[in-house]
């Protein structure tokens, strides 16, 4: 292992800002599925109905666990920038990994996760249980004590991180393996719908019981490895100057095998009867999504390179994300839950697609004409402010960023 990690301070990537954007838009894709009822996601009908089929096929490829692992990975993007920074600033070098001890630069980063993690406590009870903010802030406690690690050893630290979390998550699912979830319309079905949509105590009862099966056992046991290793690769491909210039012909033909090999494992594992099969498709679906992300984000730095302003409207989105996912949740359950709860009994998955779609073009739009005003979402703001004390006005706030959802 080498001395310290240490790196000039490094300007705003507009490579990143667009990659945050199209993970945040992706998310609502999937995330529309489960807000309004049961965690347990979209409800089949039956028979199937007409398109569900091929969607399913679609979704499973392209957008499952594709977008929420890119925003993992982008919130270790964000430690490593934040803590290059921290290292500039103090002009100083620790290594975290021999020193475990020495943390001059750690504290700032600490105070921001703690502040991300009140906001997912808050989003996670009041709003929407299924939250990322507080399991994200858990894991990155442990991944950032990897952070001044050597580029080799972070590696190595990240793939026995994912290496183990794919155990941890394949025993939990082989563990928890279940009946088939009610048809959509039946009576089992809409007994558990009723507390979702019901009053505001009930609701904030499932909240609770969710936020503490997931955060209880959930987390720490089964996902907290994996989030942490995603974490630690985004740190890994930061430092790697993969965000910048993006893979060699030759690995990203690589990546492209991966991708294609794991898609069609997972695939293989979902069409399969037996329930092993099923349980096991529940963990490789996560893993297939890695290569495929970053094939995403590959895409985006091509594109970002080519023609620097075509991705303007995904930068402005990227620059918000902590905003727009809260906004998401808000929508998501306001619209489901309260103004229009007979969508639950009606829509199908093109009707979500298109749902997502049409709100994911209003985010745009609110991007676009937020920061004609603002440099700063307001719980971008209000996050940095929280952590650090400063008072300045969204519109003032200056360029620092805060690791996670701003660069």
């Amino acid at each position: 292992m080498s001395a310290s990690y240490t790196a000039a301070p490094p300007k705003r990537s507009p490579h990143i800002d667009a990659i945050r954007g199209l993970a945040v838009l992706g998310i609502f894709l999937m995330n529309i599925l489960f807000m309004g009822n049961t965690l347990d996601g979209y409800a089949k009908t039956s028979p199937a109905a007409p398109g569900d089929p091929l969607l399913e096929l679609v979704s499973r490829i392209f957008f499952e666990g594709r977008f929420i692992g890119l925003f993992t990975l982008l919130f270790g993007v964000g430690l490593a920038i934040q803590f290059a920074r921290a290292s500039s600033a103090g002009n100083s070098e620790v290594n975290l990994e021999a020193h475990p001890a020495a943390q001059p630069n750690l504290n700032p980063i600490k105070r921001r996760l703690k502040v991300l993690m009140l906001f997912g406590l808050l989003h996670g009870l009041f709003i929407w249980p299924g939250d990322v903010l507080l399991s994200y802030g858990l894991s990155a406690m442990v991944a950032i004590y990897y952070l001044g690690a050597e580029l080799n050893h972070l590696k190595r630290r990240a793939m026995q991180f994912l290496a183990l979390g794919f155990s941890v998550l394949l025993v939990f699912a082989t563990m928890l393996m279940g009946e088939e979830l009610p048809a959509r319309g039946t009576d089992e079905f809409i007994a558990a719908l009723a507390p979702w949509i019901g009053s505001y105590p009930e609701q904030l009862i499932q909240h609770l019981t969710l936020m503490a099966a997931m955060n209880l056992l959930a987390l720490p046991f089964a996902m907290l490895w994996y989030m942490a290793g995603m974490m630690m690769l985004g740190m890994w491909l930061y430092r790697s100057d993969f965000f910048s210039h993006g893979l060699s012909t030759t690995d990203t033909v690589r990546l492209l095998l991966l991708a294609l090999a794991l898609v069609a494992l997972d695939l293989f594992c979902h069409a399969g009867s037996h329930p092993w099969l099923e349980a096991i498709s529940q963990v490789t679906v996560i893993f297939a999504a890695i290569p495929v992300s970053l094939l995403y984000a590959l895409a985006i730095i091509h594109i970002q390179r080519q023609h620097p302003n075509r991705l303007a409207t995904l930068q402005r989105v990227g620059k918000l994300a902590l905003s727009l996912y809260i906004l998401q949740s808000i929508v998501g359950v306001l619209v489901f839950r309260y103004l229009f709860p007979e969508w639950l009994l009606e829509f199908n998955r093109i009707d979500y697609l298109l749902a997502a779609l049409g709100w994911g073009l209003c985010q745009i739009l609110i991007a676009t004409v937020y920061l004609k005003f603002a440099r700063q979402g307001p719980l971008e703001w209000l996050w940095r402010r929280l952590a650090t004390g400063q008072h300045t006005r969204p519109g003032l706030a200056t360029s620092n960023p805060s690791p996670g959802t701003d660069q």
